[in-house]
């Protein structure tokens, strides 16, 4: 079998009919968070929708031929479309509220705020550190929207337990324009000591787990070893020095110190195999379950919610007995996904690892099979 016939194995094995539709919605939303052209998009969306059930409708009701696949393209058309319109008109109104937010009236300003933050602070160089957040009050007044805050990091670890997520924090701001278009209503540049609220209580577990698992590592390994382990079980790289990240950005590794595929796949498994203990279908909602607390535990990025939703797509294929193919329960996730998050469609990590996933589906096969027929061991070829 020569090259040709391994792709063409390959590619009649892809269930790619949810694909148009997550790409078209990808596009759009990115059009509309991008340019003020959400309703333009979606208009034109809609226009697709028509001219394509329409040439569905002339496929069906047609001459006998080759309407067969012209009836598949326009029904596969048609659906795109519709699902793009009504992506296009919601990221319209999110882009629309966000140039509108009553905090525009404050740039430039200085401020109380309390937000909450969503994922980890990130240390900058110069002592500084950067947290993505929620807006809970900008003054006394509630107030809601996505922004990035940045600090002195003195300020902030200085306080007990210092930053967490999900905990709320009070200080003083700059409020400035967001620099990026992604749905970010404000950048707020802190000063002074915060105040810190308190967290609830299912943060504040994965906050003592998190913690513990950093405090045994380094009980049991050297420094530079302790403070990679939790960045590659856990996404946690709040102890990896800046040589160490250098490193791995100059061997091209620094995805192994970001949660992703790998991890769920290893966390769902090793749940399934109780499967003879308890029973198939409870090893599948106690996978399920367990997937719920290891997101909570590492965080829901980009990357992690990629991956989860996924996995929750999987799970579910095996409780019902569906079968299951990757490529579908990837479009699905990415629809799901900017439904909830539009943002994501703008996020550079979100991209790479959708892509990332795509490709081992779709081309990794191609390339284990072609290494076969050359001679070489399978489980090799595979890995």
């Amino acid at each position: 079998m020569d090259g040709s016939g391994l792709v063409e194995e390959g590619a009649a094995r892809v269930d790619a009919r949810l694909v148009p539709a997550a790409v078209t919605c990808w596009v759009v939303t990115a059009a509309g968070i991008w340019w003020p052209i959400g309703r333009v998009v979606a208009a034109c969306c809609v226009a697709l929708a028509a001219a394509s059930g329409a040439l569905a409708w002339y496929a069906a009701h047609g001459r006998r031929g080759a309407t067969g696949p012209l009836r598949a393209v326009g029904t596969g058309l048609a659906a795109a479309g519709v699902i793009g319109a009504g992506f296009g008109f919601a990221v319209a109104l999110r882009a629309e509220a966000v140039d509108r937010h009553p905090i525009t009236a404050a740039f430039g300003t200085a401020a109380p705020v309390t937000v909450t933050p969503t994922e980890s602070p990130v240390s900058l160089s110069r002592g500084r550190l950067m947290f993505r957040a929620t807006l809970q009050r900008l003054r006394d007044a509630p107030i809601s929207g996505r922004v990035v805050v940045f600090a002195r990091a003195s300020d902030f670890e200085s306080e007990a337990d210092g930053l967490m997520v999900g905990r709320p924090v009070r200080f003083t701001a700059r409020i400035g324009r967001p620099t990026r278009r992604d749905l970010t209503v404000a950048v707020l540049n802190a000063s002074g000591r915060p105040a810190l609220g308190t967290a609830g209580a299912v943060q504040r577990a994965a906050h003592t787990v998190r913690g513990r698992f950093a405090a045994a590592v380094r009980g049991a390994l050297p420094a530079e070893l302790a403070a990679m382990l939790p960045a590659l079980v856990l996404g946690d790289t709040s102890a990896v020095t800046a040589e160490t990240d250098r490193d791995f950005r100059a061997a091209g590794m620094t995805h192994l110190m970001a949660v992703s595929g790998a991890n769920v796949t290893i966390v769902c498994a090793a749940v399934l195999f109780s499967a003879r203990l308890i029973g198939p279908r409870a090893a599948v909602v106690l996978a399920g379950l367990t997937l719920v607390a290891f997101v909570v535990l590492v965080q829901p990025t980009a990357s992690v919610l990629r991956a989860a939703v996924m996995g929750a797509i999987a799970l579910a294929g095996m409780l019902f007995s569906r079968r299951r193919q990757a490529i579908p329960a990837l479009s699905a996730t990415v629809l799901v996904l900017l439904a909830m998050a539009p943002q994501l469609a703008v996020d550079v990590g979100f991209a790479l690892s959708v892509v990332a996933t795509a490709a081992l589906v779709v081309i990794a096969p191609v390339w284990s099979r072609r290494l076969v027929s050359r001679g070489c061991p399978r489980p090799l070829a595979d890995a």
